[in-house]
């Protein structure tokens, strides 16, 4: 268990918390780091600045965030967590968690998508873009995007 700032460039980490309250862990589980979640540092500059490829998506981030984060170098613990997107096609899983902002939030728990709620994954398309899936007895297509938000583990 190391803290991320002491970390390799280009080497895939994987988060296991945030030790320090002062940083908004509610906005950074917003954009997806979460425990579980892969990590990896994309490149540092000269003025401590970090460029942090989180999922698909990189994130600017200041030392100060940065050296808040404990990472480890494999994943920790039985159960592990990943978005719906990554999930395999016909799989049952379970949410355990909705992130991003609250319109997101609002839109995904109003299709049915709450805590604790079982789904499987019945499609994808080719190019993984929409997914359809079963939830409470009946079938949604979700956008790739939608589907990011949408935390999930083995049921």
């Amino acid at each position: 268990m190391i803290r991320l700032i002491e970390g390799n460039q280009g080497k895939q980490y994987f988060v296991l918390e945030i030790i320090n309250q002062t940083v908004s862990n509610r906005h950074l589980a917003n954009l997806g780091l979460i425990s579980g979640t892969p990590i990896r540092i994309v490149s540092k500059n000269k003025h401590g600045d970090y460029i942090i490829l989180l999922r698909d998506t990189r994130l600017a981030m200041s030392e100060q965030v940065v050296s808040q984060i404990m990472v480890s170098d494999e994943r920790v613990g039985e159960k592990t967590t990943w978005s719906l997107s990554e999930a395999q096609v016909e799989t049952q899983v379970k949410v355990t968690q909705i992130v991003g902002d609250k319109k997101i939030r609002r839109r995904l728990m109003d299709m049915g998508l709450t805590k604790g709620t079982p789904l499987y994954l019945r499609k994808v398309a080719p190019l993984g873009d929409p997914l359809e899936i079963s939830v409470r007895g009946y079938e949604l297509t979700l956008r790739k995007t939608e589907a990011e938000f949408i935390i999930v583990e083995e049921f």
